[in-house]
């Protein structure tokens, strides 16, 4: 720790950064229509089903990422200033951090699918009959049901 301690700042940095793990951090988006039913995507990639949102852009902040990439998808446009605080959801085995925004929809919303080369499908499922999701999106979905 001595010899750490009379590092210059810049190389404890660099040591910090290289002995550590890297995760990646991605938003997404649990919208809530009245009936309890939440928004899905078919992936095209995977073949499954999952949130909206994505991974974000190196140094770009959160609510921007979710903002762009539920835009990309779904078509829906979000109010940066009406979204909640975010959850974290970190699975340190793939490390990988999602930010989760729950989000309650008037049954108005227009979602649609708005990027096919991303986006096969949309869908609106109850909670109790999902379709085949994606590895994460259980667990996003479990943290989002805890108070």
């Amino acid at each position: 720790m001595r010899v750490f301690g009379a590092m210059p700042s810049w190389l404890r940095l660099l040591a910090v950064r290289v002995g550590t793990p890297s995760f990646t951090a991605g938003a997404v988006l649990v919208l809530r229509r009245p009936d309890g039913r939440v928004l899905l995507v078919l992936q095209r990639h995977t073949g499954a089903w999952a949130l909206p949102g994505g991974l974000l852009r190196r140094r770009e902040d959160a609510v921007d990422g979710l903002v762009r990439e539920v835009a990309e998808e779904v078509g829906v446009r979000l109010d940066p200033e009406e979204l909640p605080v975010p959850r974290a959801v970190v699975d340190a085995r793939a490390r990988r951090i999602d930010l989760v925004f729950p989000l309650d929809a008037p049954d108005d919303r227009d979602a649609h699918v708005a990027a096919e080369d991303e986006v096969r499908r949309i869908g609106w499922f109850r909670l109790d009959d999902l379709p085949e999701l994606t590895e994460p999106t259980p667990a996003i979905l479990a943290a989002v049901r805890r108070p």
